[in-house]
């Protein structure tokens, strides 16, 4: 005698497992049209490829870089140096003052 099937708590309850099949994009002919396309790439590829001027290249873009941190770097100083010329010159060197002196 077979035991009663009763309904479960559990509504969600599958009698099989998921299963996953994988079904590939590379079939033959699209493995043919992609062997094709890369012998063509392949053909067209400079053998000897130089890379003294982008040595070159490197060397200037880093020179450049430099040089503008610098200027950056000497209008940043050169702007605090008037601002506290001017603090000072102002009713704020007196605020400056009293916090100096009484740190």
């Amino acid at each position: 005698m077979k035991a009663p099937k009763l309904r479960s708590l559990f509504r969600n309850v599958r009698t099989q497992p998921r299963q996953f099949s994988f079904k590939s994009r590379h079939t033959s002919e699209v493995r043919e049209n992609w062997e094709e396309r890369k012998r063509s790439i392949e053909q067209n590829i400079p053998r000897n490829i130089s890379f003294r001027n982008r040595r070159g290249d490197s060397k200037k873009a880093a020179r450049k870089a430099m040089v503008r941190t610098l200027i950056i770097g000497a209008v940043l100083v050169y702007a605090t140096y008037r601002m506290i010329i001017w603090a000072e010159t102002t009713e704020w060197g007196s605020v400056l003052e009293f916090i100096r002196d009484n740190g």
